[in-house]
């Protein structure tokens, strides 16, 4: 009789070993995040973002609920009036998050988060700023200015900037910008060649790839506008 129970206990032992073992350990409990910190939400798509804690000025990780799932994310965000935080959903069972991590003058930077809607699983996506490191080459002759992307060519002047004000290559990094569709987004990128001073914008489309399992950049598009653009 005692080894039929031992047989047993072990069995159920086994049993609760498996079940523990198949529960993702990324998922959380409801109990773990304060539904008082809630940010943004996407009601129709039963998708809410919370932040975990606030300080110096940006918030420090993020719970996202998408249905029963729950999940912790090391992410951060400016606590500003103009920053920008958001939950959407995109085409293929995809949840996109955007977060802003730097704001000033002249001054916005962005992130987008994707993930997977059914594992809250994120995809890797190319840094855009790595995209144009790799991709744009650019070089300032005060006032002239080069850009070049694969054969294409801009050539721009701008006579009314102080010649040592000129960085020597355009920068990207001050404003990055999504704008997102259902099947794809883009991001802006305004082109910088001196302290507060943009010339135009180049503009990323990722689109999904299937192959890859996740969303590639397709174009890369710049304009010159008419007038320097100044923020």
């Amino acid at each position: 009789m005692k080894k039929k129970n031992l047989i047993c206990l072990t069995t159920l032992s086994l049993i609760l070993i498996m079940l523990f073992v198949s529960i993702p350990i990324t998922t959380v409990c409801a109990s773990n995040y304060d539904q008082k910190h809630l940010i943004a939400k996407n009601a129709k798509e039963n998708i809410y973002l919370y932040y975990d804690k606030e300080s110096d000025g940006m918030y420090k990780g993020f719970y996202l609920k998408s249905g029963s799932k729950v999940k912790h994310f090391d992410w951060e965000s400016s606590t500003s009036s103009s920053a920008v935080i958001s939950v959407s959903a995109l085409k293929g069972n995809y949840i996109a998050v955007i977060c802003t991590t730097g704001t000033g003058s002249g001054v916005h930077t962005e992130n987008l988060y994707i993930l997977n809607k059914k594992t809250l699983k994120e995809l890797k996506i190319e840094n855009p700023l790595d995209v144009l490191k790799d991709n744009v080459i650019s070089k300032i002759d005060a006032p002239v200015v080069k850009i070049k992307i694969d054969n294409n060519t801009w050539t721009s002047t701008c006579p009314d900037t102080e010649l040592s004000h000129f960085f020597n290559t355009v920068g990207y990094e001050s404003i990055i910008q999504y704008d997102l569709q259902d099947t794809y987004f883009t991001v802006t990128l305004p082109a910088q060649v001196a302290p507060a001073f943009f010339i135009g914008e180049f503009k990323l489309t990722y689109k999904w790839k299937s192959k890859s399992s996740t969303f590639i950049p397709t174009a890369i598009n710049f304009n010159f506008e008419d007038a320097a653009v100044k923020y």
